[in-house]
């Protein structure tokens, strides 16, 4: 074996112990989330199966007591910690001015062809 395919399977070996997956149990007040962290992607799942309970999309007003706006937010804001009472129809629109778009680059992205997908699946299925 190449010392250059070594340095390949230790760096493969490197990239595998640097993914991070995150559980976080819900509760009526908060969805169940889990997070997988790679090297160049973050997913989110946000599992919200309570009862009465929608999700909604990004800097949409939120039927709360407090005028609640969904919005994102950076990792740096969430490690230090964040209170959803901050995020109001009256806070968001400075914070934009401010912190920027976070979705910009999701709105503007190219978007994901999905028909190899689909067609994989079609062939998994015998169709």
């Amino acid at each position: 074996m190449s010392a250059s395919t070594n340095m390949k399977k230790q760096l493969l070996r490197l990239r595998r112990k640097a993914h991070i997956r995150k559980n976080v149990e819900g509760s009526q007040e908060r969805p169940r989330l889990s997070v997988y962290r790679s090297l160049n992607h973050i997913y989110a799942q946000v599992i919200d199966d309570v009862t009465g309970k929608t999700l909604a999309a990004a800097y949409s007003a939120r039927g709360s007591e407090y005028a609640g706006v969904s919005t994102p937010l950076a990792w740096r804001e969430i490690d230090a910690g964040v209170k959803r009472e901050d995020f109001t129809i009256a806070t968001v629109p400075s914070r934009l001015r401010e912190v920027g778009d976070l979705w910009k680059p999701l709105r503007e992205a190219k978007g994901v062809d999905l028909s190899r997908v689909e067609r994989y699946a079609a062939g998994a299925r015998g169709s």
